[in-house]
């Protein structure tokens, strides 16, 4: 079935669609969280970023490209939404690529901190470029699910590079014009075509970066270097999850909901990895969990009245 976007501002049909776009955004930030986990490990092993990017891309393009040739559903997009959905898949590059670095450049807790920014980032674009109505409780939740990830990732601001800074918010911004352009183009394009096209630009930078740089980095042990293969899968379920729900609850509440995903890799981080979460880790965690639920609770509550 195809997935077409609501009008923007548009009320949504539903509780049931509200809750719906709530769990698919839970469930590509968890798939989202789960691959940032296994790549690190992996990181150990001998591979990069770069590569481990360019196997995701490449992989899932594939994979997305074949599910609609057999289901029957067209590839090619008209040219004014074929062109713009290749721009955003050339700013997606850039996003990754900028957070990425600035992990190498600022603590990976400040890093992510100051890339979660974007839902606010978008919550105000959408008032002011799409006249979106963004309620009290909305902004409320932003504010308190960025305290929360602060408490839990032990955010700590002693040693600053500018430039680490910069491309974390660059990346932040990216997103949030990511965002709300897609916001726009599936209000007439399927989300799946769209997804293709950025993720065929994305193979192609990574991959055109990856050769410059030395060529791929195989892991060293046979049985980590098969564990790039789960890389497109997952990332097939992540992607297509945020972009199917943006057309069910809009781009602000999922940008909002989306951060689950930081949680969601501290706590697979403490299982898959051994990594410590103490008590911080998890006033925080219940701080930005009971913050995303007051705001589907109360957008559910009004999807149900007549």
């Amino acid at each position: 079935m195809t997935v077409q976007a609501a009008p923007v501002g548009a009320r949504p049909a539903g509780a049931g669609r509200a809750w719906l776009g709530a769990a698919l955004v839970l469930f590509g930030s968890v798939a989202a969280a789960a691959l940032l986990v296994t790549a690190r490990g992996l990181y150990d092993h001998g591979a990069n970023p770069l590569t481990v990017l360019f196997v995701r891309a490449i992989g899932f393009a594939s994979l997305l490209a074949l599910f609609l040739r057999l289901t029957g559903r067209p590839i090619r997009m008209a040219p004014s939404e074929r062109y713009p959905s290749l721009a955003l898949g050339l700013l997606l590059s850039f996003t990754t690529w900028a957070n990425y670095t600035a992990v190498s450049l600022i603590p990976v807790s400040l890093s992510i901190l100051l890339v979660y920014t974007y839902p606010l980032m978008v919550a105000v674009a959408m008032r002011l470029i799409e006249r979106e109505r963004v309620r009290r409780i909305q902004y409320a939740a932003i504010l308190v699910a960025f305290v929360g990830l602060g408490v839990s990732l032990n955010v700590s601001a002693r040693f600053l590079d500018p430039l680490g800074v910069a491309l974390a918010l660059a990346s932040a911004t990216g997103l949030t014009f990511i965002v709300v352009a897609s916001n726009r183009i599936l209000q007439r394009a399927d989300s799946r075509r769209l997804t293709l096209h950025m993720a065929a630009v994305n193979a192609l930078c990574y991959g055109a970066a990856m050769m410059a740089t030395g060529g791929p980095a195989i892991p060293d042990d046979p049985g980590k270097a098969a564990i790039l293969l789960i890389f497109p899968i997952g990332y097939f379920m992540a992607i297509l999850g945020f972009f199917s729900a943006i057309p069910l609850v809009g781009p602000t509440r999922a940008s909002m909901l989306s951060n689950l995903e930081p949680i969601a890799a501290m706590l697979l981080a403490a299982w898959m990895l051994d990594e410590h979460v103490g008590p911080m880790g998890w006033a925080g965690a219940t701080l930005v969990v009971g913050a995303l639920l007051a705001v589907q609770l109360a957008a559910s509550g009004r999807a149900a009245k007549p």
